[in-house]
Parts: C-alpha cells; structure tokens; sequence
C-alpha cells in the first residue's frame, strides 16, 4: 500500500493524494499507469514504485535521465520511505504512508480454502470446483 501527495505545477487537477493497494506501481503519461500524467514531458512509464518486504525503491524506468528524491538528484533508483519526496519535470510525490501489502490472487485463496475444508465437507468440494471453472 502506498499513499502519496501529489503536486503538479503542470497540471493543477491531478493534484491530491492518491492511495493504491498495490506492491508495483508505475507513474507516467501511459494511460495504463496507475499515476497517470497527460504530459508530453513524462515518459509512458517514467518511474515505478516497488514496495517490498524487505524495503521499498523508486526506479527510473523511462527515457529520463534522473530524478529526485529528497533533494538528490538519481540516475537510477533510490530507497524510500514514509516521508520521502520524489521530484521530476514539476511534479512532487511526497510518500505519506508505504508498507508490503500481502496480496491473495482468489485461486490462492481458493486453493486454501479446499485444503483446508474439503476434506470436513465433501459438498464443499462441488462448489469449488464450480467457482474455479
């Protein structure tokens, strides 16, 4: 999960804080990214943001050659954390809160369930089957 702040001197409505319930997430002028920046300025995927277990990096990814986070410049990616400030072409993503969400695909959870109750409740078993089809 990760929230941001977001301030755009470019483009004044895509300014605001934006929270996503994702582990990667890509920022660019790419409709498909999840922060998305109408801006010819900004590569299709300029950055993407990788949240782990282990720690959290904002990667360059794009045709840029740098960005900032915290005030020093970056050629490729950088730790970051609750606090953190990412700048590119007139636009500040300040970290307001990141941690590792654990994410369950529903056939994970589907397998999960049929081991573990399946065999207590073979009319169950039916049912499954039918949801995973």
């Amino acid at each position: 999960m990760i929230r941001v702040k977001v301030e755009n001197d470019l483009d004044l409505n895509r300014n605001g804080e934006y929270i996503f319930y994702f582990n990667s997430i890509t920022v660019g002028s790419n409709i498909d990214s999840q922060l998305y920046f109408p801006n010819n300025n900004i590569s299709d995927k300029h950055l993407l943001f990788e949240i782990s277990k282990t720690g959290h990096q904002a990667i360059l990814t794009g045709e840029a050659e740098y960005f900032h986070v915290n005030g020093k410049r970056t050629l490729k990616s950088k730790s970051i954390t609750t606090g953190s400030i990412i700048e590119f072409n007139q636009i500040k993503i300040q970290i307001l809160d990141i941690s590792f969400t654990e994410i369950i695909t529903t056939r994970e959870a589907l397998n999960k369930i049929t081991q573990e109750e399946v065999p207590n409740n073979p009319n169950l078993a039916e049912l499954l089957l039918e949801l995973t089809k």
